[in-house]
């Protein structure tokens, strides 16, 4: 998730393929199934990876202009207890939550991390507004909706890669990196019906995965 220079990139002998969430694709579709929202939240650890993540975020604000939702906030959470308040201040101040990663969310008062599944049963719970993710996870945790990153793209991208490598006899370093752009359109029905969303049928007959 971080810049390549983190790593000690560019490398003569190195290329990859450079994760990335689909942040403005995501907020549009967040927008066409809810079409009165205004404001997203975006919520995640207070982790390394989840800098990055939301220093993307603002980049992409930056040099390709307005979402189709204004951002209500951007949050970093340490402990549990303070990705909760967060949820329930969201309730009033954001019209959609999305999310970045929670893996790391302490307990503040014993101190483990609490699991992610606990996590997000509790958030489920407490949370009625519209919710977006953009990993793998959010199929599992009932997101309302996503654009999901794709493992077969990045795949698929380092194996044309690792092709043109051994059949050019170019250096890896000379190997542009890439990013991934295709990402894959999750909608969940049974989130939509217990939120009194109702999805409309051509994104759902455009979906990749539909979970119902």
């Amino acid at each position: 998730n971080a810049p390549l220079e983190t790593y000690g990139y560019p490398a003569a002998n190195v290329t990859g393929v450079r994760e990335r969430y689909h942040f403005r694709e995501g907020f549009e579709l967040a927008k066409k199934i809810v079409p009165q929202a205004e404001r997203v939240a975006f919520l995640g650890e207070d982790s390394e990876s989840m800098r990055y993540v939301a220093g993307d975020l603002r980049e992409d604000l930056l040099q390709n202009g307005p979402y189709a939702l204004d951002l209500a906030g951007v949050d970093q959470c340490a402990t549990f207890q303070e990705w909760q308040r967060k949820v329930r201040y969201y309730q009033k101040h954001a019209d959609v939550l999305s999310f970045g990663p929670y893996n790391s969310l302490k307990d503040e008062r014993t101190g483990r991390i609490v699991d992610i599944n606990e996590v997000m049963a509790w958030t489920n719970a407490a949370n009625t507004k519209p919710t977006l993710g953009f990993a793998d996870i959010a199929k599992q945790h009932g997101a309302l909706c996503g654009i999901l990153e794709s493992g077969h793209e990045q795949g698929f991208l380092a194996g044309a890669m690792v092709r043109e490598i051994l059949t050019t006899d170019k250096a890896a370093g000379r190997v542009p990196v890439e990013v991934n752009v295709k990402g894959l359109v999750l909608i969940n029905l049974k989130t939509a019906e217990r939120l009194g969303v109702r999805v409309p049928y051509e994104i759902i007959e455009a979906a990749t995965e539909v979970i119902r």
